[in-house]
Parts: C-alpha cells; sequence; structure tokens
C-alpha cells in the first residue's frame, strides 16, 4: 500500500518538475524584438528651399513629430495572475505534508491536512489520492465506521481507481 501511495506522490512529482522545466524554458524564450523607432522629424535647417521661394527671414520650423504606437522600449508579456503551476504545488505540498504524518502515524493532523486539501482544492488534480490519504488516515485512526463511508464514497467517485483495492484493505484493518 505503502508502495502505491508513493509512486503516486513520485508521479505526481515528476509532473510539477516537468511543468517547472517548461516553465523555465518559457522564461527563458527571447522576446521579439520591437521594430526601430520611427524617425523624427527633419531639423528646419536640412529643409531644402526651390528656386521659386524666397528664403524668408524666419527659420521654418519642422512639423511636430507624430505620435507613433512603436515605442523603442521592449514589449513585456502580460503577467499571469496565477500561474498554472502554483495550485498544483500547492496541492501538492498539502498532500505531501499529510502524507508525512500519515506515515508518522499522526493521523488526526493528516486528517486535518487532508480536510484543509478538499476546502482549498475540492476539484484538485490530486482528490482521488487525497481522498484514498482520507480512507486509510480513518482507518489508522481507528474510525471504522468513518472508514467504511469514506471509502464507499470513494469508490462512488472514482470507481476505476487503480488505489480501490488498497483502500478497500485498509478499511478493513485498522492499521494498513
Amino acid at each position: 500500500m505503502r508502495i502505491a501511495v508513493a509512486a503516486s506522490v513520485a508521479v505526481a512529482a515528476a509532473a510539477v518538475g516537468a511543468a517547472a522545466a517548461l516553465q523555465a524554458r518559457r522564461d527563458q524564450a527571447p522576446l521579439p524584438s520591437a521594430r526601430p523607432p520611427v524617425p523624427a522629424a527633419v531639423p528646419s535647417a536640412a529643409v531644402r528651399r526651390g528656386p521659386f521661394h524666397a528664403p524668408s527671414e524666419a527659420p521654418i520650423e519642422a512639423a511636430p513629430p507624430v505620435a507613433s504606437s512603436v515605442t523603442a522600449e521592449k514589449p513585456t508579456r502580460p503577467r499571469r495572475l496565477v500561474s498554472r503551476i502554483d495550485p498544483f504545488a500547492g496541492e501538492l505540498d498539502l498532500l505531501q505534508r499529510a502524507h508525512a504524518a500519515y506515515t508518522r502515524r499522526d493521523f488526526s493532523t493528516a486528517l486535518t491536512l487532508v480536510s484543509e486539501h478538499a476546502r482549498r482544492f475540492p476539484k484538485g488534480n490530486l482528490a482521488e489520492q487525497r481522498e484514498a490519504l482520507r480512507v486509510r488516515s480513518l482507518a489508522g485512526a481507528g474510525r471504522g465506521d468513518d472508514a467504511h463511508r469514506a471509502a464507499a464514497g470513494f469508490a462512488h467517485r472514482f470507481p476505476r481507481s487503480v488505489l480501490f483495492s488498497r483502500i478497500e484493505d485498509s478499511a478493513e484493518s485498522p492499521v494498513p
């Protein structure tokens, strides 16, 4: 049973590492270069006068520069309000702490962390692992009736789970 949970945590950790590597690659990608700025208006001394124009005493001023949408600054990438990796990393951290409490046989802390995970990430990517840990922690705490109800809820919610047989076993025995 511990091997299955360790394997699922390892798979989740590998997914986090791959996502972090992908994000790092995206962050290091060069930004597209900005177009060169539009040249400013020609100064008045360089304006040529044609043969039919008499020189005037006042110098001809250059036209004011035209406002351009092109700037010399690098365009900035819009910042995402919430990174896609942050919720998963938070989910994984919380479940890893819950699993560590479970392995220390601190079932009340494990159940508290599992409940916090359910509150913060009700439809999270690791909900199946969370509910499996809930059943095992309830069984470990000696709450057999609650463990049986949680196992039935797990079977209903995740009928094709690879964790189901282990959940069923832990609901039957008090401590796996």
